[in-house]
């Protein structure tokens, strides 16, 4: 399956954005704009079932990482993931072989859920403008807009992908220099697990004050890491 991409900038540099579930790949645009004004070219997916991107018949994560190589650039300069979006950027890695990789409260831990997240997934799509930004006060009116549009044009079949089976463990060594940047309320991924990542090599740090989608609670603060790791900027000395 060839994916909807959205596309910023025209620099020499490649940068892959990968959103997570309900979403599609405009959440980005904050993160997007910044790269492309630093001589990158910036591509985001909308994954299958989400955003622009054709509805499938079946989903699993085979086709979700089959639709990845056919629609971004191989060994792009910089990788970012953010939960579902994590995932995926884990699962095609070592085949995309990107040169570095930013992780955003990455769902690496992936199975069927149970009955109850089947419920949530009901109160996850009856969504108003009112119930957005009362649950994300610091999410800009543009965010608010493009969750709402990712979640009227999310096709409720994605969500038959969970009994494929794809149930992963923490990732062993990165193949590529790795930041995992953590929510600092309500984030998937644990103190235990935070732990065990830095062990196998990954970068690890916390960004105060944001919960799960820490990149639009906070694109301040998630920007300027990710930049970092990029080597665009030196964070300067206080």
């Amino acid at each position: 399956m060839k994916l909807a991409t959205h596309t910023w900038g025209r620099g020499e540099k490649t940068a892959v954005l990968i959103h997570g579930l309900f979403s599609s790949g405009t959440n980005w645009h904050s993160l997007a704009d910044e790269l492309a004004s630093s001589d990158y070219t910036v591509i985001a997916v909308d994954l299958p079932g989400h955003g622009f991107s054709p509805r499938a018949q079946e989903y699993t994560f085979r086709m979700i990482a089959a639709s990845m190589r056919t629609s971004v650039p191989h060994a792009p300069d910089l990788l970012v993931g953010h939960s579902l979006g994590g995932f995926t950027a884990r699962m095609i890695s070592a085949e995309l072989e990107p040169r570095r990789i930013v992780y955003v409260d990455p769902a690496f831990r992936i199975g069927r859920p149970d009955g109850t997240e089947h419920d949530r997934f009901g109160d996850y799509m009856s969504i108003t403008e009112a119930s957005v930004r009362g649950d994300n006060p610091r999410w800009t009116s543009t965010d608010v807009h493009i969750e709402l549009m990712a979640r009227s044009t999310f096709d409720p079949e994605f969500m038959t992908i969970w009994p494929d089976g794809a149930t992963t463990t923490y990732p062993a060594t990165p193949v590529a220099p790795s930041l995992v940047l953590l929510a600092s309320d309500g984030s998937v991924v644990s103190p235990e697990e935070a732990d065990a990542l830095r062990a196998e090599g990954y970068e690890v740090r916390v960004v105060d004050g944001t919960g799960h989608n820490l990149h639009r609670d906070d694109p301040a603060a998630v920007n300027a890491a990710v930049l970092e790791w990029a080597g665009i900027r030196v964070p300067v000395a206080a």
